[in-house]
Formats: structure tokens, sequence, C-alpha cells
């Protein structure tokens, strides 16, 4: 049956090929917004275990108003309040900071952390903010209020040298002196017409840690004229067991605050990652409801064809469901060879978008996609099918 299936489509080969075609660029649009949510979520889980035993204070934030997640750079504490929360007992203050978020490079992906982050942090709690997180090049703290610490992915967008007018139509903020793909220790970089040096290069992390521009608070609060301000708080408890204790008691006597623990954290993250799936999945059912569309049509054109031909299948004892499975099969073989095209185009978009090579990941998340021809392949073939087997052997012959 497979290699009657195969030969009819071989027949018609313009038609098939771009069947083919069709059906693996909305199967690999599928699976781009599936590896796409799958990345954010694992990105986000990633980005938060820098907060186990931690308390995150921002201000508190009407629903829907600014980004509700970390870091929010719509968030504003007074340096007096944070000065209050600092204070507070149980807090291990060399192991706590203030911290200032401002926005350089936006992300192109809505209600995602910035490409390129300035992060304001007091100078010598650093570890604050980047917790067992260590410098891939160079040093992990500040050494002046004219040092930075640059995210992996910041180094390489300063190292390009592209500057914020490439990327947003804007005036150039940012420039390097120096060659090499991306900045490294002991380079010069300008962000607001002030000259910075590199004094480390993070290791890889999440999306937030790759983007930062790390430096000092007091520098970065004069330079983006937000003084006596600060985005949020970060605190490290005492003890792990006072963790719960301090987020109650910023609660109960801070209303203007939301303080959050990793747990916490996280859940916010797992809701955001919900709607997301409720909006790609929207958009998948809708990929897959015009694949079935596409294939059905091109099945019902394909029998319309070939009505002479299944008229004298069922004169010469073909049964009904020797017929049906004849146009099963043809529409599995489109579905399933769209599938396996899917992988290389989607690898290719990847590639072409974000610069991520293939990966285990990527295969693995492709398998599921097979599976989903199949399905696709026996709705889409269900029209054209019935449409077979209601063929009379006489009226088709007559007909032609």
């Amino acid at each position: 049956m497979w290699d009657i299936a195969l030969h009819n489509l071989r027949q018609r080969k313009t038609r098939t090929l771009l069947t083919i075609l069709g059906v693996a660029a909305a199967l690999q649009l599928y699976l781009t917004m599936n590896n796409l949510i799958a990345t954010f979520e694992a990105d986000m889980l990633r980005q938060y275990q820098a907060f186990a035993g931690k308390v995150y204070v921002e201000q508190s934030l009407p629903t829907g108003e600014g980004w509700q997640g970390f870091p929010s750079p719509a968030s504003s504490i007074e340096a007096d309040t944070a000065a209050e929360v600092l204070a507070l007992e149980g807090v291990d203050r060399a192991a706590s900071s203030e911290a200032l978020f401002v926005p350089l490079v936006p992300s192109v992906i809505p209600n995602n952390p910035p490409y390129v982050l300035a992060v304001g942090i007091q100078r010598g709690r650093e570890t604050a903010l980047l917790g067992a997180m260590e410098a891939q090049s160079g040093e992990s703290t500040l050494a002046d209020e004219d040092s930075v610490i640059l995210g992996y992915g910041a180094a390489a967008y300063f190292g390009r040298g592209t500057g914020v007018d490439a990327v947003m139509g804007a005036d150039t903020l940012y420039s390097i002196e120096g060659e090499g793909e991306s900045a490294v220790p002991g380079d010069t970089i300008e962000v607001q017409g002030r000259a910075f040096t590199v004094a480390g290069v993070l290791e890889r992390g999440s999306q937030f840690f790759d983007g930062v521009v790390m430096m000092d608070l007091a520098v970065a609060q004069d330079l983006f004229n937000r003084p006596g301000a600060v985005s949020a708080i970060i605190l490290s408890a005492v003890s792990v067991e006072d963790v719960e204790g301090l987020r109650a008691t910023i609660d109960e006597q801070y209303d203007e605050l939301a303080a959050s623990n990793e747990e916490q954290l996280v859940t916010k993250a797992r809701q955001w990652v919900d709607v997301q799936n409720t909006f790609f999945g929207m958009i998948n059912t809708s990929v897959v409801a015009v694949v079935i569309v596409v294939v059905t049509i091109v099945m019902v054109v394909a029998v319309m064809e070939r009505r002479r031909e299944i008229g004298i299948l069922r004169a010469i004892g073909a049964r009904r469901r020797t017929i049906f499975a004849l146009v099963l099969t043809e529409s599995l073989s489109i579905s399933l060879l769209g599938a396996l095209v899917a992988l290389p185009m989607s690898a290719a978009f990847s590639r072409l978008l974000w610069s991520m090579a293939i990966d285990s990941t990527v295969v693995l998340a492709w398998l599921p996609i097979v599976g989903l021809a199949v399905p696709i392949g026996i709705l889409a073939s269900l029209l054209p099918a019935w449409q077979a087997v209601r063929v009379d052997p006489l009226e088709a012959l007559r007909y032609e």
C-alpha cells in the first residue's frame, strides 16, 4: 500500500513537494513555539535559583502595571524605606543590597527581561545579586566606581560595537575601545557618556544575568538620574529559617512593598508561563487546523482527478476499505514527510534568529511532531477517503 501511495505522489511531484513544504513550514512554527516557551521556563527557573535563601523586595504594583516578574524596572523604592528594610532584625546586612534596574536595550519579546540591563548594586555586596555565579574571566566584584561587570551576552553586545542605535534607532549610548568579538576584562566601554573599565565577564547563566551591566549603585543613580531611589532590595537572611519570617514582617509593616522568596518567584514565573502557554497553544491549535485543511484540500483534488482510476479499481474487485486505506496512506505520507522536513527547517530558523545550534533538546522536542503528523494525516484523509469509497464504478467509467 505504501508503494502505491508513494508512486501516486511521485506522479504529481510539484504539487506533492509544495504540499510537503507547506506542512513542514507550519509544523516548524509549531515546534519553534514549543521550544520557545520551554526555553523561557527553563531560563526563569535558572534565574530564580540565585535567590535561594533570599527575599526579593520591590514596590507593590497593580496588576497589569509594569512587568510583574523579576526584575521590575517599573518599581521604585525610596532610599529611606530601603534603609529601614535593610535594618530589620534577621537581615544579613553584609550579604544584602539595594539594587537599581535600568533597561538599556529592550527585549524583542514582550514581557521579557531587557536584552541589556544596567544594574546598580552596592559595591562589595555583588553576591546579593549574583549568588553563586562566578566570573568567566576577570573578577565578579567591582574594583571601583569606574568599573563594571558584564554578563556574557552584554559582553558580546558591547564587543560588536553596534550601539543601541542599531537596535532601537536611538542615539548611540554605547561604544567600546579595543578589539575582539566580545568585551574582555580591561576593555573600556562607554555608557551614557561615561567611560567604564570592564572588571569581569560573568559565566553564562539565564537571560537576565547574561544581559547585566553591573555598576556601583551610587554611580548608577547619578548616571540615570535616579537620586534617592532604588528598584528593589535583595535581602539575605542570617539563617535560612529566618527567610519566611523576614518576608512576612515586610508584608505586614510595609503596604507599599511586595516581598517574595524563591518559591513565590518561581510560582509567579509558572503563572506567566501558563499565560504564555495558553497564548502559544491557541496559535499552535490554529497551525494544526491549517495543516489539516491544506492536506484535506490536496487529497480531495487528488481523488477528483483519479475518479476513473478508482472506478477501475472498484470494477475489478477492490473493496471499499482498500480504497480508504489508499487515500489514508497518501495523506499520512504527506504529513510524515512534512514532519521530517520540519526539523532541519526549525534548526535553521533557530540558528538564524538566536544563533542556536541544533542539540538533543531540539531533537527530543521534534519527536512529538512526528507523532502529531499521524493524527493530522488521519483527520485530513477522512473527507477525501469518504468521497473515494462512494465512487460508483459505472458512473466513473461513463463519465470518463
